[in-house]
């Protein structure tokens, strides 16, 4: 009971001080390390009549992560495998996004590349690209 309590409080305070202290702090099922530098994400953007970009947020909300996760690998492919894999992608992404109640005046889909990145002073930065998008009723890809 002693030894239970005395766990609870140390984790306490090393998870307050946010300090790497193994077992505590170590969850391998969960992350992993990895350079923010290096960390690229694909997200799905609505273009509004406006011009205005609003991120696509869905009811079911692993689905733009798992579609970005697609585009992301889709895109870092040779130009012939990513033309036989970006259709199919693009027709799902569009079925979704129209039988999305939440989407109400959305007339374009923009793929948009997370990049970040250190600034001078030593802030972190997130720089947006799109990378790819196309009209919800063609379903034409422009790259």
């Amino acid at each position: 009971m002693l030894l239970s309590l005395l766990t609870i409080c140390l984790s306490a305070c090393l998870a307050g001080l946010r300090v790497e202290a193994w077992p505590f702090s170590c969850y391998p099922m969960f992350s992993s390390p990895f350079v923010p530098q290096e960390l690229r994400v694909c997200r799905i953007a609505l273009e509004c009549g406006d011009g205005k970009l609003l991120w696509w947020r869905p009811h079911f909300y692993k689905l733009p992560l798992l579609l970005g996760e697609r585009f992301a690998w889709c895109m870092g492919r040779p130009p012939a495998v990513r033309a036989r894999w970006l259709r199919p992608l693009v027709q799902e992404t569009i079925h979704c996004i129209q039988n999305d109640p939440g989407v109400i005046s959305a007339r374009k889909v923009c793929i948009t590349l997370r990049v970040v990145t250190r600034a001078q002073h030593g802030k972190w930065r997130i720089a947006n690209q799109v990378i790819a998008s196309f009209c919800i009723s063609s379903g034409q890809v422009r790259t």
